[in-house]
């Protein structure tokens, strides 16, 4: 029994704490971000290069951009939004290699 409810909590607690990503891209590479166990999710985007990286909110269903901006090289924090019909994707357009840190959180609607 007690092997059950400590399996409960470490599954509710894995539910509701943020999921953490570092994301490298070589130049013209893209990568698609998507937490589909979220309604809604708040990700939050730090930039550790000395390039712009590319970033878009996407349609699942038609495939279009909703959103986009841009990373700006070494900047502070960004926070965005994103829906259960959408994902993010991130292109790098310089010729080197970029990072990325990447925090995913549940957000109530």
């Amino acid at each position: 029994m007690k092997k059950i409810l400590f399996g409960l909590l470490v599954m509710v607690f894995a539910g509701i704490s943020a999921q953490k990503a570092q994301i490298e891209l070589l130049g013209g590479q893209s990568f698609q971000l998507d937490f589909v166990d979220y309604e809604l999710y708040g990700l939050r985007l730090k930039n550790h290069s000395s390039a712009e990286i590319e970033a878009s909110i996407v349609s699942k269903i038609s495939g279009k951009q909703v959103r986009g901006f841009g990373l700006a090289p070494k900047a502070t924090v960004e926070e965005v939004i994103i829906e259960s019909d959408s994902y993010a994707l991130f292109t790098n357009l310089s010729d080197q290699t970029v990072s990325f840190s990447a925090e995913a959180k549940p957000k109530q609607a």
